[in-house]
Order: structure tokens, then sequence, then C-alpha cells
């Protein structure tokens, strides 16, 4: 017997370390994003750093609509791609697996490595179209919504 997950276990761990690195993950983008499309030169930037844009973003839009802005948005872009990663990761594992008759704890590092790179592809690939949304979102100042 063997002591792997099955897809649908590897399909919900991936799915539950999305939602976990959302939150994470959620004000570490948004200072990223926020700094990214300044256009000033560092010197007349609004911006001047990382911890000035958090401060910045704490004080003039708060923790909920400021720092964790994205966060619903980062969500739905993490829950499925990091599915689609834990999920093809075991199907191309499994693929090299059954094609050799060994389990998945025999696979060498090379099967692996390119297990992790299949993994990869459709982690991106899922997460792209979202990712544009979540960035859209996230560089957008809260005053800029109250116009629409």
């Amino acid at each position: 017997s063997e002591d792997d997950f099955t897809i649908k276990q590897s399909m919900i761990s991936g799915m539950f370390a999305g939602l976990v690195n959302s939150l994470v993950l959620t004000p570490v983008e948004l200072v990223k994003c926020r700094l990214q499309i300044q256009k000033e030169s560092k010197a007349d930037a609004y911006y001047k750093g990382t911890v000035d844009c958090t401060m910045k973003i704490l004080a003039e839009e708060g923790l909920w609509n400021g720092l964790m802005k994205g966060m619903v948005a980062t969500i739905l872009r993490e829950v499925p791609c990091y599915a689609a990663q834990f999920g093809s990761y075991y199907l191309t594992k499994d693929a090299f697996a059954r094609r050799r008759g060994v389990t998945h704890q025999e696979l060498g590092a090379p099967e692996l490595f390119v297990a992790g790179g299949v993994g990869g592809f459709f982690c991106w690939f899922f997460s792209y179209p979202q990712d544009v949304i979540k960035t859209r979102l996230q560089v957008a100042r809260s005053s800029e919504f109250a116009k629409h």
C-alpha cells in the first residue's frame, strides 16, 4: 500500500494551502503592486519604500479596506491555482510511477523535477487571468471606486 495522497486529497490540500496563503499574500502583494505602479522618481514618489507604503495604506485606508484589499480576489486566484498545481503534480507523478511500475516514493529527482514543472505551469495557467483582476483591484485607490 502506498503512503501517498489520492488526487482528491492532493487537490483539497492545494485548495487549503491557497486559502491560507491568501492571508499572508494579500498585504504583501498589495504593497508590491502599489510600489510597482509609481511613475515618479524615487525622490518624488508617494511611497518611499515598503514600510512607508504599508504605514500610509494603514493610515489612509485602514486594515481591511486598505492592507487586506483584494483578499477575495486573491482567494479566488490562489484556491483554484493551488488545486491545479497539486493535482497536476500528483497526476504527473502517477503517470511516471505507472509507466515504470514503481510507487511515487521510488521516483527519481528528474521525474519529480518534471512533475514540479508541470504543476507550476498549471498553477500559473489557472491563476494568470485572476491575477490581472486582483492587481487592478489592489492598485486602485478606494476613492477611485466611489466614482463608478
